[in-house]
């Protein structure tokens, strides 16, 4: 099944980007643009910037990324393109074609192999060749009823025997492929995703296994991968341990959240049975839609050192959003039941330099102690704000003010409200009407944009308005469609060179080996582009030189790529937006090297 890519102009017109982003990272004025520190890298100086005309972002510092509000939460949540769609229709309301039968086939067949892979992940991990891994969880003070209770397992690194045990059953390598169990590798082999690692397997609530979280036991990074973005599985609609959980939590109404694997299992095997991971800092809409319909008390276990304390707090603060405004989950008649309101939040602070795992391994007494002393989000939030800017000045009290007033504005219940109200008070020691008057500024302030911001470019009802403005992105997609070895072209074009939505979907499906799909879209704007793709004339040619045509596309792509960001810069410069241009320098430099290096290399090699 395809979306049709209406739905996704009609999300974007329901979302203004600078209120979006603004969950995350906070905005500041600059011109007629916003920019803030980056979200996605260290810097003392903002190179973040949004551009509410066109509905864009952008970072001139280090990460030298942007693009619109899909490439924002692809980004920011590390979400493969498929789940940032759901979760912002989600949050929309734009509902998205159901599933069809073919796809209940293919997930079906995929839980099969992950289930397969579950148990041969299992044997060998109790095989002489998981020794090792086996002295390493006795040594972490994991026993065998435990790695019995979660099935975890062990990798091999040889790349061939799970891949031949799941192929002798009868399996394709492309089932094997959308599992996530393998890839294919430079010389389009089929190649194991996981190779000597510990294996976790992840399951939903009813025990089927939707994917795997793979710790390695040296120093090879990533120190956790995840199995990647499959049809069966999305992190951010999972909590590890959900399978186990979820009767205790219903029953005890609270629900202890961890961060990680081992958090939970370590939970679990000392009988705190209420324990689920949320596999990441920030809870997302789909976890907290999950746990407002079995629990009222929610308890959130941090590590202390998870990425800084700004960054703690910042995913504190969107999952204190998520809760005040995510969408509840649909109710069985039992659900019903419960109340609708959301969830009491607190946090469980761990002592410097540990997490839950390391804690309740040393003593379960103190993990006790720690629960129970939680503090109310809102407290916790206002204190650690306080510790960080602190609250001995008038404009230290006010940079306090502003940074809680959307929380406390957020909440609906007046009950609730003054109570947040009266605490920020007594920890600021203000009078009541002087604290009711800097949040009355501090809404001004936000408020200050006015409604949503209106786009000078209107995306045009018919496709072909802006599609047959982008030949040579058209011209690339017909070549790459037809030329062989495309996997040795694939890495080097990159989906920000298009600007072309529709464009950017097919250059999706081309890289997930998906050109079969293409031919079954009978309707919609992808479909108009593809009729446009198939319309460009492009001469005979053999397959050299189609590979020389298709780098000398891709590289004119870049060019142009590299041109907007330059515009972009410029804009910024006119505006006076660069208020430090030292601290910018080395972005645009770099952006100028690649421009020179271009033009001074027209048939470069990819």
């Amino acid at each position: 099944m395809v979306v049709d890519l209406t739905q996704i102009s009609d999300i974007k017109d329901k979302i203004d980007l600078v209120e979006y982003v603004s969950k995350h990272v906070t905005l500041q004025k600059s011109g007629q643009n916003f920019k803030a520190n980056c979200p996605f890298h260290q810097e003392k100086t903002p190179s973040f910037y949004v551009f509410p005309d066109k509905q864009t972002w952008r970072c001139f510092g280090a990460c030298a990324d942007g693009g619109d509000v899909f490439n924002f939460v692809m980004k920011v949540q590390n979400f493969e393109f498929s789940a940032a769609l759901q979760q912002l229709a989600d949050e929309t309301g734009v509902v998205l074609r159901a599933r069809d039968k073919e796809q209940e086939e293919t997930s079906s067949t995929l839980k099969s192999i992950n289930q397969i892979a579950s148990e041969f992940f299992s044997e060998t991990l109790l095989s002489p060749q998981g020794k090792g891994v086996m002295e390493y969880l006795s040594n972490r003070n994991i026993d065998s009823d435990t790695i019995e209770s979660f099935g975890l397992g062990f990798s091999l690194s040889d790349n061939k025997t799970l891949t031949n045990r799941l192929l002798d059953i009868g399996h394709k390598d492309e089932d094997l492929i959308s599992a996530g169990i393998c890839r294919r590798n430079d010389m389009g082999q089929l190649s194991e995703v996981f190779r000597g690692r510990l294996m976790i397997p992840i399951r939903i609530r009813n025990g089927d296994i939707a994917g795997f979280g793979a710790r390695t036991l040296d120093n090879r990074q990533p120190k956790y991968l995840n199995s990647p973005q499959t049809p069966i599985f999305d992190k951010s609609r999972i909590l590890y341990g959900i399978d186990k959980a979820y009767r205790t939590i219903q029953k005890d109404n609270t629900v202890v959240v961890v961060e990680g694997y081992m958090d939970a299992i370590r939970a679990h095997k000392h009988g705190y049975s209420n324990v689920v991971a949320s596999m990441g800092t920030a809870l997302t809409s789909y976890q907290v839609d999950q746990i407002k319909v079995m629990a009222e008390n929610v308890i959130m276990a941090l590590d202390s050192d998870a990425a800084g304390q700004q960054a703690t707090i910042r995913n504190l603060d969107s999952s204190w959003k998520v809760f005040q405004n995510g969408a509840v989950a649909k109710r069985n008649s039992r659900d019903i039941l419960r109340s609708s309101k959301n969830p009491v939040i607190k946090i469980a602070s761990m002592p410097n330099g540990e997490d839950p795992d390391d804690v309740i391994n040393r003593s379960t007494e103190e993990w006790d102690k720690i629960v129970e002393h939680a503090k109310p989000m809102f407290s916790f939030l206002m204190e650690s704000l306080g510790d960080m800017h602190g609250k001995d000045d008038a404009r230290s009290k006010t940079q306090l003010v502003e940074s809680l007033a959307p929380i406390i504005f957020s909440v609906s219940d007046p009950i609730e409200q003054e109570e947040y109200v009266e605490s920020l008070r007594e920890y600021l020691e203000v009078k009541e009407t002087t604290l009711l008057a800097a949040l009355r500024n501090a809404r001004e302030k936000q408020t200050s944009r006015g409604p949503r911001y209106q786009r000078e470019v209107e995306i045009a009802d018919n496709a072909d308005n802006y599609i047959s403005n982008d030949p040579l992105e058209a011209f690339c997609l017909k070549i790459l469609l037809n030329v062989p070895n495309k996997e040795s072209y694939m890495e080097h074009i990159k989906e920000e060179y298009f600007n072309v939505p529709e464009n950017k979907t097919i250059l999706s499906m081309i890289s997930q080996n998906r050109e079969t799909e293409l031919a079954k879209i009978e309707a919609g704007e992808v479909l108009n582009a593809i009729s446009y793709i198939n319309a460009q004339n492009v001469p005979p040619m053999n397959i050299p030189d189609q590979g020389q045509a298709l780098r000398q596309t891709i590289n004119r792509l870049e060019d142009r790529y590299l041109k907007n960001i330059k515009s972009e810069e410029e804009l910024m410069f006119s505006q006076e937006a660069f208020t430090d241009f030292d601290s910018q320098s080395e972005s645009i430099l770099k952006t100028n090297e690649r421009i020179k290096y271009n033009q001074t290399n027209k048939l470069r090699d990819i």
